[in-house]
């Protein structure tokens, strides 16, 4: 393809593509003004570090952000006079460039070539596009070459990068032509930021080769073979090791093993910084080897281990048994936790090894009227029986006759769900049992997104599928292909989860504006009745702390266990609870809604509570929406099982007793009709009002970083018409008053300063009172008036 052809295919997407990257008309915008003459006359640290929000390299070098602008380096005048230089100063922009790069008159420290050459693309947007990996990567796949010389230095080589794309930045301007109000050297950027990531192909991972332990005289190697992992001990460091620094590790390791050599300290270094595609080999002491393995994931802390917490996800694709002596000229190689090893010597022990036998990978249908998979607990083993209950062999015999130990299983339950809810593993192949003749399998995951038959049926990879093509029958065979295009989909609807970060009441406190007495109560109500409506007028932050609740209850931030939904005046049963939608071909299936997808999930997790978050709950018809379920979302009625509306009738639903409903309502919405009688009953009602003059929103404000002065004029006069809208009962009162929500600087990370709070009076404060008083445009204006004083 010709570089007219990439710009025409970029040209298809180029207005979605920029819609999608609003920041760059904003980082534009900033730099415009940032570095006017009279702004940085008088800039000072903050103007300095909001720099930092701006600059798109940063985003992945938090350790060079904090470096470069976490404290000032320079007294202010540097930083000051090094920019005016670079804009407005004497000489051509190739001089300043290459001073303000070079002279330490002007150098700034930490800035780096990409974040220099991100700033000179804003601030000489006219002149110069963006000099990144992204962009070096776009030219040597259009073949430009821009005549670089041995020794060229970072200005030099920025300044024939630019000249070299002359003709393309004309082509770009005559085929894509301009999509944002900014420079078209800015989009021409973009450009090269699209070729990168549609032709960019990473390159593949550093092979190094590694001897690991797993434990004194392998006390590990059966558990780390069970759960794909390595690990090592060094219990004393009992703390993420993520991300750490050499300069950081060294005293860390010094503290807590003050007697250990420096090898010791290398080598839990070296563990944590084993990376994807790394291999090793396993081993007994200087006797045996036990394994071949594969690093697939990074460094891992995990405290919910007892031993060996530091660890590594991994797969080990060579095995023995009875383990393989180790031979001698190779015994000086092992006796450490970990120790780098020769390709050479490496290959040679990986060939002891014997290759991990290939899995089968099989489909097993469950009728849930006989027996259930969601009642198969972790790891607890069932017999699948190869005759039925006539004695006769089931369909495919022969694929019991092939199952063996360690083929994997998807578990499947058959009408009305027709849904994969789990994985297995085979631990006995066919014998004879208590059961009868069958094979044995354990439970190895239950899946908490289910996989809808339906979803498969339309997968490009799935065509000859044979559980897909008909379903009738128990056990049918996969192809590794169909295990992995389906395992997949199971990965990327069931993620693997850090574990969430504890959490409690005294926690949610230092975050919401609600005293401790009010939070405990409202907790304990949702504990009583299971159904709660937080109301109050806008920016109160309804939402916000309904999140904190459901955390402050289950004691961590576990948002697996959290379901949010907002209300509308077309939401409807169909789309809550269940209803027929129509396929590709025409006809109707009947797909089971949000809430009723949710309750499903907690009722296979018994042991935890779920909270569903309803927003703006006054906005749906609520009879409508909830139907049935208006009964069995009763405190009284939790497990209670009916049938549904569009169900078979030897179908039932529960609302499970571990289900938590968590309604908002804006009470300041005038369209809203009251609220249904009857779900009125079933909810207690928690009024939240705005948190003005109150200790814990000062506090937070002046955490924030914001002025005294701002604070108490925050105060004054939100809270002075606040009271002008109290009083007005005939149009407006309590339900209208204006939240604190709206001035929470922490919620955007910028610095809130006066400029701030004058903009949050003109374009969000000010519509909302024209709107309160919209027979009255004198009215609202003058209060409007009145808050800019």
């Amino acid at each position: 393809m010709s570089l007219q052809d990439y710009l025409i295919e970029f040209k298809e997407l180029a207005a979605e593509w920029f819609k999608e990257r609003a920041f760059i008309k904003d980082n534009y915008d900033f730099f415009t003004k940032f570095f006017k003459k009279e702004h940085l006359i008088k800039a000072n640290w903050s103007d300095i570090k909001a720099m930092g929000n701006h600059i798109h390299a940063f985003n992945s070098m938090a350790i060079a952000k904090q470096n470069a602008l976490g404290r000032m380096n320079h007294p202010i005048e540097h930083y000051r006079n090094s920019f005016i230089y670079l804009v407005h100063g004497e000489g051509t922009v190739e001089e300043r460039i290459n001073n303000f790069v070079y002279d330490k008159r002007y150098k700034i420290k930490y800035f780096g070539a990409s974040v220099i050459s991100e700033i000179l693309g804003y601030i000489f947007a006219g002149q110069f596009v963006l000099y990144n990996e992204r962009d070096k990567f776009a030219l040597s796949f259009l073949n430009i070459d821009p005549g670089f010389s041995h020794g060229d230095n970072f200005t030099q080589k920025y300044s024939k990068f630019n000249k070299s794309i002359t003709h393309l930045i004309k082509e770009y301007n005559k085929i894509v032509g301009r999509n944002l109000d900014v420079p078209i050297n800015l989009e021409v950027d973009q450009f090269f930021s699209y070729l990168y990531e549609k032709y960019h192909v990473p390159a593949p991972p550093e092979e190094k080769y590694w001897q690991i332990a797993p434990g004194e005289n392998a006390k590990f190697w059966d558990e780390f073979k069970k759960l794909s992992i390595a690990a090592v001990g060094f219990k004393k460091i009992n703390t993420d090791l993520s991300g750490i620094s050499e300069s950081k590790f060294k005293p860390l390791f010094q503290k807590h093993y003050p007697d250990l050599n420096t090898i010791k300290r290398t080598q839990l270094w070296n563990f944590i910084n084993l990376k994807p595609g790394n291999k090793f080999i396993t081993n007994q002491g200087k006797s045996l080897l036990l394994g071949a393995g594969e690093v697939k994931s990074g460094y891992k802390y995990m405290p919910e281990r007892e031993e060996f917490k530091h660890t590594l996800g991994v797969e080990y694709y060579r095995l023995s048994e009875d383990g393989i002596p180790i031979p001698d000229k190779f015994k000086g190689k092992f006796g450490k936790t970990i120790t780098k090893l020769k390709r050479e010597d490496f290959d040679k022990l990986e060939s002891l090894l014997n290759p991990v036998s290939s899995k089968n990978y099989w489909w097993l249908n469950a009728n849930p009227k006989i027996w259930d998979f969601h009642k198969l607990e972790s790891d607890e083993t069932e017999i699948y029986t190869s005759k039925n209950e006539k004695g006769n062999k089931r369909r495919v015999y022969k694929y019991f006759e092939e199952v063996k130990p360690g083929d994997i299983i998807l578990g499947y339950i058959s009408s009305p769900t027709k849904e994969i809810v789990g994985l297995c593993e085979v631990t006995k192949g066919i014998h004879e049992s208590a059961e009868g003749e069958g094979f044995e399998f354990k439970k190895v995951k239950q899946l908490n997104e289910l996989i809808p038959l339906q979803e498969l049926q339309s997968i490009s990879g799935l065509e000859n599928c044979e559980p897909l093509k008909n379903n009738q029958g128990s056990l049918f065979k996969l192809t590794e292909d169909e295990f992995k295009i389906i395992r997949a989909i199971i990965d990327k609807k069931n993620p693997q989860k850090d574990q969430p970060e504890p959490y409690s009441i005294e926690k949610a406190l230092e975050t919401v504006f609600v005293e401790k007495k009010r939070f405990r109560n409202i907790v304990d109500l949702l504990n009583h009745k299971k159904n709660i409506i937080i109301q109050g007028p806008p920016g109160v932050g309804k939402t916000f702390i309904a999140k904190h609740i459901a955390w402050a209850i289950m004691e961590k931030k576990d948002d697996n266990r959290i379901q949010m939904v907002q209300f509308h005046q077309s939401y409807s049963y169909e789309d809550f609870v269940q209803g027929f939608r129509p396929d590709e071909d025409g006809s109707f299936y009947l797909k089971d809604g949000i809430f009723y997808k949710f309750c499903k999930k907690a009722e296979r997790d018994k042991n935890n509570n779920y909270f569903f978050i309803i927003d703006e709950i006054n906005r749906g018809n609520l009879s409508k929406i909830f139907g049935e379920l208006m009964m069995l979302i009763e405190s009284d009625k939790r497990g209670v099982k009916i049938p549904l509306t569009y169900s078979k009738a030897d179908d039932t639903f529960t609302v499970p007793p571990n289900i938590y409903l968590i309604g908002t309502m804006n009470t300041a919405d005038r369209s809203l009709a009251m609220v249904d009688y009857a779900l009125r009953r079933r909810f207690c009602f928690v009024d939240l009002a705005p948190a003005y003059e109150t200790d814990k929103f000062n506090s937070f404000l002046k955490k924030a970083g914001v002025e005294k002065d701002l604070i108490e004029r925050i105060n004054k006069s939100i809270s002075m018409i606040n009271k002008v809208i109290e009083d007005d009962k005939k149009n407006l009162g309590l339900g209208f008053k204006i939240g604190h929500s709206y001035f929470c600087p922490a919620q955007n990370g910028n610095e809130f300063e006066e400029l701030c709070y004058e903009r949050i009076i003109d374009f969000e404060i000010g519509p909302l009172l024209r709107e309160y008083w919209f027979d009255r445009p004198e009215e609202a204006e003058r209060h409007i008036e009145r808050l800019k004083e």
